[in-house]
């Protein structure tokens, strides 16, 4: 493996417990707060509408956005 390798693996797995977190603190905000969903989508919304957009690369960044707060709000697996 050389150092580009473990760096990957290294980003990959810092991802994935981010990911893993903030999930869970979504989940239990969420139990208090119902709304918590809808106000986090309409928040990205707003930001991509800020974006330019001109470009092929801003609007697959605003999709990679979306779909990063899709799977963040999905409701858990049981």
């Amino acid at each position: 493996m050389d150092d580009d390798e473990r760096r990957e693996l290294a980003d990959g797995a810092q991802r994935a417990v981010f990911n893993t977190a903030i999930r869970a603190l979504v989940d239990h905000a969420s139990a208090a707060d119902p709304e918590l969903g809808t106000r986090i989508t309409s928040d990205i919304e707003t930001y991509i509408t800020k974006l330019a957009q001109q470009s092929e690369t801003d609007r697959y960044f605003a999709e990679r956005l979306r779909e990063s707060v899709a799977v963040l709000l999905r409701p858990p697996e049981d």
